[in-house]
């Protein structure tokens, strides 16, 4: 297991930079000129958007089964 983990953590490190909003965004000089760049920092921010459209997704609204008792419990611990 740890070494599994050695093995994921310099790419999850990256996409936690990115997921941050820590990296910067690469100059191609067509988007704005360097001088205004240089004064807003740009960064990449459309990851931690990606991760938030997802999670927000995915919200345990709760249960349903075909057993009235066994939702009326699952809920009862839920609530």
């Amino acid at each position: 297991l740890i070494e599994t983990w050695r093995r994921k953590l310099p790419g999850n490190a990256k996409r936690e930079r990115y997921y941050l909003g820590k990296v910067r965004v690469k100059d191609l000089g067509i988007a704005m000129p360097a001088s205004l760049a240089a004064k807003i920092d740009p960064r990449i921010d459309w990851p931690k958007k990606a991760v938030h459209a997802l999670a927000d997704r995915s919200v345990l609204n709760g249960f349903t089964t075909d057993d009235e008792e066994t939702t009326d419990k699952l809920r009862a611990i839920y609530a």
